[in-house]
């Protein structure tokens, strides 16, 4: 709000952005990286983090939950015992890809 001008490792240290790349011709393998990390998740699990998002960034969506934590917790539990959870943590200690992620 202050108009002040905030390098990119300043922003970085504030949580302004998640990660600085050395040159502009880095960063099209810091997005493919970040790209690969959000296709392998698990699609339910996204879509709920979306929704999380969605429901508690706006006042408006907000209020609609009294209690934030309470909710966010109520939402997150459901996750973990879902079917999508459970062959997550299946096909993790089977050391093997989730059914989700396509065969290569």
């Amino acid at each position: 709000m202050s108009a002040d001008k905030i390098k990119a490792q300043r922003a970085c240290e504030i949580g302004l952005i998640h990660e600085v790349v050395p040159a502009p011709k880095d960063l099209p393998a810091a997005l493919e990286k970040v790209l690969e990390n959000i296709l392998n998740g698990a699609p339910n699990a996204m879509a709920v983090a979306k929704r999380l998002v969605h429901d508690l960034t706006w006042p408006e969506k907000r209020a609609h939950y009294p209690d934030s934590l309470e909710y966010v917790a109520k939402v997150l539990a459901d996750v973990r015992i879902s079917p999508e959870a459970q062959e997550g943590l299946k096909a993790f200690l089977e050391k093997r890809k989730p059914s989700w992620l396509k065969k290569s």
